[in-house]
């Protein structure tokens, strides 16, 4: 705990859970007030959290080729431009659905790879000795921070803030989180699972 490269790879964590959970519940409304139909924007919703299945076994495959760093930050870039995609979905025609299409590989298929891509960086850095507990702190601090951003999001409404800005802070947020992972994982770490005590 006393690691600043364990903080660092928590603040990215929770970074990247900040905007999945955020837009998660409020890009329906954004899109119904933007002028689609609440049939719409569900329908919108429901393909972009389809898209998560594939993206869980893709994410795996790649991480085991390029490693969890470099995927994750992937990941995360590929994150930012679909929820700035999100800003373009109510244009109508061919830019609109381009802006669905964007948003739906871009935002649902690597909105949940830093859950599991996370841990695996995790053990990377400490080994397996304390890799439970810390697992456990980093998972409760990011879930209770991005568990308050959709309230977050609903305050800055009440203050003035337009949606779209809203959205262009999430997605500016995603790219924080590459230097963020990149500092936590200088170095070479994965020794420490052979060195760690089983």
């Amino acid at each position: 705990l006393m690691s600043p490269k364990y903080w660092l790879l928590t603040a990215a964590v929770t970074l990247a859970s900040v905007n999945a959970q955020a837009v998660l519940f409020a890009f329906v409304a954004f899109l119904v007030e933007s002028g689609l139909t609440l049939g719409k924007a569900t329908g919108i919703y429901s393909v972009a959290n389809l898209c998560a299945v594939p993206a869980m076994f893709v994410a795996g495959m790649a991480a085991d080729r390029w490693g969890a760093r470099n995927v994750l930050s992937i990941a995360v870039v590929l994150q930012c431009i679909g929820t700035f995609a999100l800003l373009g979905i109510a244009t109508p025609g061919p830019l609109g659905f381009f802006a669905v299409v964007l948003f739906c590989i871009g935002w649902g298929m690597t909105s949940g790879v830093v859950s599991q891509l996370g841990p695996i960086l995790l053990g990377d850095l400490i080994g397996p000795r304390h890799f439970s507990a810390v697992l456990g702190i980093m998972t409760a601090v990011a879930g209770l921070i991005s568990a308050t951003s959709p309230m977050g999001t609903a305050l800055l409404r009440e203050h003035g803030f337009s949606e779209a800005l809203v959205f262009q802070g999430l997605g500016i947020v995603c790219l924080l989180v590459v230097p963020l992972v990149y500092l936590a994982m200088s170095g070479k770490h994965r020794a420490a699972w052979s060195a760690s005590p089983t």
